[in-house]
């Protein structure tokens, strides 16, 4: 560990692209919280725009370093290995976090063993609305669908990291799915924080590339020695739906 049990080392990493049109939330939410012992990385995969300016202007405490990568995963692991914190966050640069909550998180790992990964709610936000989200119920079970858990809201102790292993680089949307499973069939356990953690904006990798990440999950669910049959149906299952919101939404279109 890098810090006291008392007062962990928060690192918060996020990758950015060509992000100048809301990064400034980004780091404006993480350098307004209360609690003091943060560390903010910016994996910067090239940017051609303002976004290495604006981080510069609004954070220059803020660890930096930009040049060509190979994925989402390759940057989240880039940034896991530069920073030196006791718990580690992924906040995307589209995403901000919620007032204060960095302190809440430091209290949930006070004194303990650093042998859980937290999570809590999240809000989503897109053009006309904004609404709260909670974890999925029975996530053991969920997990045969989807990540029962909202990535933003997540923070990680790197001790889990060194045990489990970083993202594998085999997935460019899925990685966080792949990542979590591995850590659930490793028996840790996921806390939950009844609280906001993030603000989510809609219109990401993920939700762009629905049947490629439910392709992406698939396979993370089998490599891992779930069951395939029921893996396979639930596959089937959110590509029907997937289906049917894209004939809904052409014919409200029309």
């Amino acid at each position: 560990m890098n810090s006291q049990n008392d007062k962990p080392l928060i690192s918060i990493i996020t990758p950015t692209l060509n992000s100048e049109k809301f990064i400034q939330d980004n780091i404006t939410s993480i350098l307004n919280q209360s609690y003091p012992d943060i560390e903010h990385i910016i994996v910067d995969g090239g940017s051609k725009d303002k976004t290495l300016s604006i981080v510069a202007d609004l954070d220059p405490n803020a660890v930096v370093v930009s040049e060509p990568d190979k994925g989402i995963s390759d940057a989240f692991n880039k940034g896991i290995r530069m920073s030196s914190g006791d718990i580690i966050a992924i906040l995307n640069s589209d995403d901000y976090y919620a007032h204060d909550v960095l302190h809440d998180v430091a209290e949930v790992y006070k004194s303990s063993d650093f042998n859980f990964i937290l999570h809590g709610d999240i809000r989503f936000l897109n053009d006309w609305k904004s609404y709260r989200k909670k974890p999925r119920p029975l996530p053991d079970l969920f997990f045969y669908i989807d990540l029962p858990y909202y990535h933003p809201t997540v923070f990680v102790p790197r001790k889990i990291y060194e045990d489990v292993g970083l993202f594998d680089l085999t997935y460019k949307i899925a990685m966080d799915y792949d990542f979590l499973l591995r850590a659930e069939l490793k028996g840790y356990q996921f806390k939950y924080l009844p609280r906001i953690i993030a603000h989510f904006r809609l219109g990401g990798t993920a939700n762009s590339n629905a049947v490629k990440c439910h392709k992406e999950v698939l396979h993370s669910q089998v490599s891992h020695g779930l069951n395939p049959y029921i893996c396979k149906l639930t596959f089937s299952l959110k590509l029907a739906i997937n289906y049917s919101k894209r004939l809904l939404m052409g014919f409200i279109e029309k």
